[in-house]
């Protein structure tokens, strides 16, 4: 039991949204509703196999979004990896 809220995660169905789709095969199982705590870890993976006339992972651009249920809202990217880097979002 937390007293702390709790906040939806919703990541989108593919997982991330990957610059070159051509190029990168996404291996996700579809749109997974997660429902944490404020302050809560979790681990959010997104497995991927690439072309061999792929880049390699130095050109990927992935993207983790929360996904709202009215259309009318923007989705919002709270994670993304791009150029070797991590940047973190708001949730």
């Amino acid at each position: 039991w937390s007293s702390r809220p709790h906040f939806p995660v919703f990541p989108t169905p593919i997982c991330p949204s990957p610059a070159l789709l051509t190029a990168v095969r996404i291996n996700g199982d579809g749109q997974e509703v997660l429902y944490l705590a404020e302050g809560d870890n979790v681990r959010l993976g997104c497995p991927y196999i690439l072309d061999p006339e792929d880049y390699g992972p130095n050109g990927l651009d992935i993207e983790w979004m929360q996904l709202n249920s009215d259309p009318s809202h923007r989705e919002n990217v709270f994670l993304s990896y791009q150029d070797k880097r991590i940047n973190h979002g708001n949730l």
